[in-house]
């Protein structure tokens, strides 16, 4: 006789399909780590404060807190945080228990020519109401797993926040210390114009009564017609300069046009050294290396998610409402319904579906693998030209304010000699333009000694604080 088919067989009918379901993907293979160097140090010595507080100017320090609140690009990472944070949320609603509230009513009557209804059979009327409870359980993590991923990809867009106010803090900086620049330029002209027209008038005197000649006097002339010339290029730069760090700071179109923004003096005091060395991991803090990292781990959970999707699911579902021909009879006793049950469900055939998408999950996961290590190679690449360039700017800087300094005496030995008859006017005229030349090239070099600070506080991800000074 044939035996029923009991729950126990039920059981190990849906047993061998989750074996069968388990045993075809391999779990993917952990990445191997950066070969990271033990420890690295400062080729000169010097600390980055945190913050902007090494320069030493409240304005500049304003002007990046306005851009952090108001700048584009800040708004528009932190509406994808939001975005990011919302996804996560919908990830985790998966695993949870869903809850509904159904209703219905129908009216209908069955077919007599197929017999279904006897003749003269009247119309039937069913109303249900009640509430359907659905429960997926995650047996081999899936969900979690899905879950991971969104919540990786949350901290990555986090990260990219962080990236971008730093980058935007960096070019506020940037740009205000080249507005600076060029007003200290600008200032070192007229400076200059006013001692040559102060000259000029002299030297008119002493033309007229025949102590110098017309050639000599000429010659200063054109000297202020030159610095004159060069004064509506430094005009325009500031301009231009100014025009960009009021985008940068967020301002209105109106403000864009209409604003002026007045410049500081930004100083960089003596700053105690940097230790000897400091730990390669210290270095991982990055925005860029912390928003690579969590795009990998999001790849690598997907790529168990896609493993996973062919993998028997099992639901549980659970009913409770009324059942009635009338509104009336749905609040009676026996209109009460209730219902318990389980499913389970196992992809057999899929042409393939599942191995391509797996497949396509660790292509991505290789692509997050190889981004994660350019980034960290770009990152020590980045402090490794910033320490450089930090010691290049101070090594420029100080000889350019040794030139100066030995510029200024040619000049007051050329203007002594040209007094007691022994120089021309040229070598005094020779003596002001080396001089101009020095100022200026000192203003440039310590415009890139500051460029070189930010650059050194953006590579190592927003300034430096740690271990002490050795």
């Amino acid at each position: 006789m044939r035996k029923p088919f009991t729950v126990h067989r039920l059981s190990a009918l849906l047993a061998a399909l989750v074996l069968a379901g388990c045993a075809t993907v391999p779990p993917p293979d952990a990445p191997a780590g950066p070969e990271l160097p033990a420890a690295w140090g400062p080729s000169s010595p010097a600390q980055l404060q945190d913050g902007w507080q090494a320069f030493g100017d409240a304005r500049l320090n304003a002007l990046i807190d306005e851009a952090l609140k108001a700048n584009a690009d800040v708004a528009r990472s932190l509406a994808r945080v939001a975005e990011a944070r919302a996804q996560a949320g919908v990830t985790d609603a998966d695993r949870g228990p869903q809850l509904g509230l159904q209703a219905g009513a129908t009216r209908s009557r069955g077919s007599v020519a197929t017999g279904a209804a006897p003749a003269g059979a009247p119309v039937s009327t069913r109303l249900t109401a009640g509430l359907q409870a659905s429960y997926e359980l995650d047996l081999w993590g899936r969900l979690a797993q899905a879950s991971s991923a969104a919540r990786a990809d949350w901290r990555a867009s986090e990260a990219d926040l962080a990236s971008v106010r730093l980058t935007v803090a960096s070019e506020v900086a940037r740009q205000y210390i080249a507005l600076v620049s060029l007003d200290a330029q600008r200032t070192l002209t007229r400076d200059t114009l006013v001692q040559q027209r102060e000259a000029l008038g002299l030297q008119r005197r002493r033309a007229e009564a025949g102590v110098i000649s017309d050639f000599e006097l000429r010659q200063l002339e054109g000297e202020i017609a030159n610095l004159e010339a060069s004064q509506p290029d430094l005009d325009l730069q500031r301009e231009r300069t100014q025009s960009a760090l009021l985008v940068l700071l967020g301002r209105s179109p109106r403000a864009v046009f209409a604003d002026t923004l007045v410049s500081g003096t930004p100083a960089l005091p003596p700053m105690a050294g940097l230790p000897s060395t400091m730990p390669s991991e210290l270095l991982l803090r990055r925005p860029d290396l912390v928003r690579a990292q969590q795009r990998l781990a999001a790849a690598q959970a997907r790529v168990e998610v896609a493993r996973k999707a062919g993998w028997p699911s099992v639901n549980l579902a659970a009913g409770v409402g009324t059942e009635g021909a009338r509104l009336s009879d749905l609040f009676s006793g026996p209109a009460f319904v209730w219902s318990l049950g389980a499913s389970a469900a196992q992809t057999l055939f899929d042409s393939g579906r599942r191995e391509a998408a797996t497949d396509a999950a660790r292509a991505r996961q290789q692509q997050a693998v190889a981004d994660w290590e350019s980034a960290l190679a770009q990152a020590f690449r980045e402090v490794r030209d910033a320490l450089s360039a930090q010691a290049a700017g101070e090594a420029s800087a100080r000889a350019q304010g040794e030139r100066v300094a030995a510029q200024e005496r040619v000049l007051a030995l050329a203007r002594l000699r040209f007094t007691n008859g022994v120089a021309s006017q040229l070598d005094v005229l020779d003596a002001q333009r080396a001089l101009q030349a020095a100022r200026s090239a000192l203003v440039a070099a310590e415009q890139a000694r500051r460029n070189a600070r930010i650059d050194l506080y953006k590579a190592l991800g927003g300034g430096w604080s740690g271990l002490p000074p050795s």
